[in-house]
């Protein structure tokens, strides 16, 4: 029979964490993002892909001027991996009609999303924390699709932060 504390740690939710949060705790103003990574592995599972530590190299090179902050963002993922706060998914392919299924069922979706978010679903997994604000603002239409949209900035009734 499991421990306690495993029994704790197979319930807690698994998420995959977008790239903007990454980038966001470390050169933005607003601590939210930064709260929330603080939790994970604490109070939530955290996972990240291939494509999207891709997207955090290229985001901060294109978005964060700061060589220094470039630096930290690059030092702060490197501390998440190795400490387990966050682990690397293994890379799976995804079949082009599963893109074109998710494209055609929410065209408002870049092709970049449509990829994390097809990604998410072939692992087995619901709920991707971002703040990118195309999916935030259509969390419902998302939820539709068995996809939970946890956003660390803010929260309604109907979508808690936690």
């Amino acid at each position: 029979m499991p421990s306690s504390f495993a029994r704790r740690t197979a319930r807690k939710p698994h998420r995959v964490i977008d790239a903007c949060i990454l980038i966001a705790s470390l050169a933005e103003r607003d601590e939210s993002c930064a709260r929330y990574l603080s939790g994970l592995g604490y109070q939530h599972h955290g996972h990240i892909t291939h494509p999207l530590i891709g997207e955090v190299v290229n985001g901060s090179c294109r978005h964060v001027r700061d060589l220094f902050l470039r630096r930290k963002v690059f030092e702060y993922l490197e501390e998440m991996l190795v400490r387990n706060r966050i682990s690397v998914l293994p890379y799976k392919t995804i079949r082009s009609e599963h893109l074109s299924n998710l494209r055609r069922a929410l065209p408002h979706l870049t092709e970049d999303d449509s990829l994390h978010l097809a990604e998410l679903e072939l692992h087995g997994l619901a709920e991707f924390v971002t703040v990118d604000e195309e999916l935030t603002r259509n969390r419902e239409r998302l939820a539709q699709l068995g996809i939970r949209i946890v956003n660390p900035r803010g929260t309604t009734p109907e979508h808690p932060q936690g």
